[in-house]
């Protein structure tokens, strides 16, 4: 191969380079983090979800003005994350309550496959609070927490006041890293 063309192929592939854009996670993260400002308005979403083994239908305006709300967002049922991040709720669940508040969980998934999810990881209707299905990707996307290259709601955990205005919230990137109830739970009620 000669000089000349090395180099051409050289000049061509920093070319390339130069219009593709190296994916910068950091950057992505913090342009994902501006996007959700406390104490915005929070929206609305009408759903059906799986609460002590029946299939209901659940919407926000059931419980906006007379409660606080705590939403737990995952990726998909059945993974280790999320029992690990359900179960931890779960063990909350109790303390949140005494702050005037409700939780609820939501995931991408049907309301069959939390159904199913339910009885395998919580048998006997131990989650203590609705697994809603987003199946439409319309409450991940309203919130702002629908990964579009995978198609699932990041792990996000978002605190409500009962004016229905967003009081804090955290996204975890990493699948190691478990939430911070009790940080999120008494900065989201510290004013409330």
């Amino acid at each position: 191969m000669s000089a000349n063309k090395r180099s051409r192929e050289t000049d061509e592939k920093n070319q390339v380079s130069k219009r593709v854009k190296e994916y910068d996670p950091v950057e992505k993260i913090g342009q994902q983090a501006a996007a959700l400002e406390t104490f915005r308005r929070a929206p609305l979403f009408d759903g059906v979800s799986v609460w002590h083994d029946e299939i209901v239908k659940i919407s926000t305006k059931d419980f906006l003005h007379v409660c606080n709300t705590v939403l737990l967002f995952y990726d998909y049922d059945f993974t280790p994350t999320a029992v690990r991040d359900i179960r931890a709720l779960n063990a909350r669940v109790d303390d949140i309550s005494t702050l005037n508040a409700r939780a609820l969980a939501i995931s991408v998934d049907t309301e069959h496959c939390h159904y199913a999810f339910l009885q395998r990881e919580f048998p006997a209707a131990a989650a203590k609070f609705p697994l809603v299905a987003d199946t439409t990707k319309r409450i991940t996307r309203d919130f702002q927490v629908l990964d579009e290259e995978t198609g699932v709601a990041r792990r996000s955990l978002i605190v409500i006041d009962k004016r229905g205005e967003i009081r804090s919230w955290s996204v975890l990137q990493h699948h190691e890293i478990e939430h911070n109830f009790d940080s999120v739970i008494l900065l989201g009620f510290q004013t409330s």
